[in-house]
């Protein structure tokens, strides 16, 4: 058996093998021997496997069972003690809401007063900014119910423990929705900029389209679709339409696509660069950054180089601009172009310029005037009569609208007499030879001016010529002015005068004399009628007006026809009622003491750091602006509470540098001073 086995191994003769084979062979014998027991063992041994495994599968399950309570026991331990912690913490989580909403009203009004600021500054707010404002209005509106209602329920005898517990739970939810709603209101923008108007937005919108202008219209249009057109040109006597002509044109392109973007700016007779730079980015809605010429001529430059189709529109030159100078680039192109249309009393300004397309405006055509002319009036013609004498009367407009629109509004509803009157004083009047200006236009404003039956409106429209061409008159400053020079009638308070400066406008408007403004409290004079009331204001009333020619010496000329005497001090002015110090250079102001009767005095936008003590001694002052004095630190104390008879007081925005006197306990402290508050003081 054993010889049979050792034949099926290694050769017993090999050295190597011999070893083996010896080696092996007793286990052979073994395994022949013994092989039920070991099968046994191997059927245990499995067996015993099979318990250590359950054990071990016994062990983890135990272990995971554990483990699982364990984190079931944390977990309703801590859901618990939150519970619990509500019947516990009562009161601190309804101190805790009081709080954090008293934290959250207070984000909200520093949030409102910074909406405020940019609204004023012309800004749009951010939608999600008005949105966390009405939610945090509800949840005031919630949260106030919510602890208003809660000294009623403490007071029922059923206010226990499940009460208590859901009030308490309630109250840490608002709470926390309350916080959040605090951190949304950290905006680090709040604001942008508002788009810039539409083209023309400015002016009045009563165009009327006439048959000998359709035309002129038309080859404009087709002019400035022209590629090779870079410069258009616009002229015609004053008051023919030019302005009016331009503003159509630039709508027209705007609509149809021909432009992309239209801006325009008024030029007047002296060229202001820095003034019509500064008009053009404001309707291009840019801000320029540079502060000179120069720097802000090469970002006007940028901007309406920028591929689009840019045409820009420079009304009333009377010299020739450089258009370099300004920033307007003139390009054409098919990706993009700028283009520049002018208007102007002079032809010449166009040549000197080297405009390529030159479009005189005539005045109108007698059937259009006096179709102009009868729609002004309305049904004012009782009689046939009447109808003669006004066919007459508009025949002396010169066929100019805005004569025709003045005399117009003058005669409206007139009886006979009226009318014969009217065409006599035209008829009969010697017209001043103003540049540019026809001399039946200025017959006829002259004429429209003589037959206003209030005087405040008389001088209120005297007063207008006093602002540069093309301005925006503030109705406050007309009445200022008006009060100082004691020209208002029965006005003896400030709210009086200003009442009276509104009606005198809206008289002045309704004689077509005056033009209305986007804002309600600022109006427009016609360039026209501005220069017949300058000559009418230099005769009647020894008016000196050198506004807008960019004076660099005194006029000394014009001030001895005008003044009798000068002085030689400003100190000296003993009855001087009004001062204006806008935008000077001030260091010192203390010799405005002597100036006892003065009752306006305005430094707005002047560089002064602080107000002078001495200003306390002007008691006759009723009026104190010192808006837009961004350096004014300090207002002295007692200054203020001396001008006893003081209506209005103007200062800075966010200012807060009142002195008070120092004390023992507060020696430095800065705060407004205290101020008797009177019933004429408005601030």
């Amino acid at each position: 058996m054993v010889g049979h086995l050792g034949r099926a191994g290694p050769n017993p003769t090999d050295p190597v093998a011999i070893g083996s084979y010896v080696e092996l062979e007793p286990y052979f014998v073994l395994r022949q021997n013994n092989l039920p027991s070991l099968e046994n063992k191997k059927e245990k041994s499995k067996k015993r496997e099979e318990r250590l495994f359950r054990g071990l599968k016994m062990e983890i399950a135990n272990a995971a069972v554990g483990k699982i309570v364990e984190q079931i026991t944390e977990w309703l331990m801590r859901s618990m003690g939150r519970q619990i912690g509500y019947l516990v913490h009562y009161k601190e989580n309804i101190e805790k809401l009081e709080e954090e909403i008293g934290k959250l009203d207070g984000e909200q009004g520093r949030v409102r007063v910074w909406v405020n600021e940019e609204e004023t500054n012309g800004k749009i707010i951010e939608d999600d900014v008005w949105s966390w404002l009405t939610k945090v209005n509800g949840m005031k509106e919630d949260i106030g119910k919510f602890l208003g209602d809660l000294p009623v329920q403490e007071q029922k005898r059923c206010f226990i423990f499940c009460s208590r517990y859901r009030v308490s739970k309630e109250a840490k939810k608002k709470t926390d929705a309350v916080i959040k709603l605090q951190d949304d209101g950290n905006f680090k923008i709040i604001a942008h900029p508002a788009p810039p108007l539409s083209f023309g937005f400015q002016f009045s919108a009563d165009y009327e389209t006439f048959e000998s202008r359709v035309s002129i219209f038309n080859e404009i249009m087709e002019a400035l679709k022209d590629n090779s057109v870079k410069l258009v040109g616009i002229y015609g006597i004053g008051g023919a339409g030019k302005t009016t002509m331009v503003v159509k044109v630039g709508k027209k392109v705007k609509e149809d696509g021909v432009f992309q973007e239209v801006v325009m700016a008024v030029v007047s007779q002296k060229v202001n660069v820095k003034e019509i730079q500064g008009t053009l980015a404001d309707g291009l809605n840019l801000k320029l950054q540079g502060e000179s010429e120069v720097g802000r001529a090469s970002e006007l430059w940028n901007r309406l180089n920028n591929g689009k189709q840019n045409l820009v529109i420079l009304d009333d030159v009377w010299e020739k601009v450089d258009l370099n100078a300004v920033g307007i680039p003139v390009t054409d192109g098919i990706k993009g172009c700028c283009k520049v249309v002018l208007t102007s009393r002079k032809q010449d300004v166009f040549q000197e310029m080297k405009v390529q397309n030159n479009f005189r405006l005539e005045v109108l055509l007698p059937q259009e005037s006096w179709y102009l002319f009868e729609k002004m009036v309305g049904n004012s013609f009782d009689s046939p009569k009447i109808k003669c004498f006004a066919e007459e009367v508009c025949k002396e407009c010169g066929g100019l609208p805005v004569a025709i629109r003045a005399v117009a509004a003058a005669l409206k509803d007139k009886d006979e007499y009226a009318w014969a009157d009217a065409l006599q004083q035209l008829r009969d009047s010697m017209p001043k030879n103003i540049e540019g200006v026809d001399p039946k236009v200025y017959s006829s404003l002259e004429w429209s001016y003589n037959h206003l039956q209030s005087q405040d409106a008389k001088w209120c429209f005297l007063l207008c010529c006093l602002f540069r061409e093309d301005a925006e008159i503030s109705i406050d400053d007309l009445v200022r002015y008006g009060m100082g020079m004691r020209v208002i009638q029965n006005a003896d308070t400030l709210e009086k005068a200003r009442n009276r400066v509104h009606t005198s406008v809206g008289t002045l408007k309704t004689n077509c004399l005056l033009e209305g403004s986007t804002d309600k409290n600022k109006v427009k004079m016609h360039d026209v009628i501005r220069d017949v009331a300058i000559s009418i204001a230099k005769d009647k009333e020894a008016f000196l007006v050198k506004h807008g020619v960019n004076l660099e010496e005194w006029p000394e000329k014009d001030v001895y026809q005008c003044c009798k005497s000068q002085p030689s001090s400003l100190s000296n002015l003993s009855n001087l009622r009004m001062l204006c110090l806008r935008e000077c250079k001030l260091e010192d102001v203390s010799m405005l003491k002597d100036l006892k009767n003065l009752e306006m005095l305005s430094f707005r936008g002047s560089d002064i750091k602080r107000l002078a003590p001495e200003i306390r001694h002007l008691t006759r002052l009723r009026l104190l602006d010192l808006q837009s004095c961004n350096y004014l630190e300090v207002i002295p104390p007692n200054v203020i509470s001396s001008l006893y008879r003081l209506e209005e007081l103007y200062v800075p925005d966010k200012f807060d540098g009142w002195e008070i006197e120092a004390t023992n306990i507060e020696r430095s402290r800065r705060s407004f001073c205290t101020i008797e508050i009177r019933e004429n003081l408005q601030a």
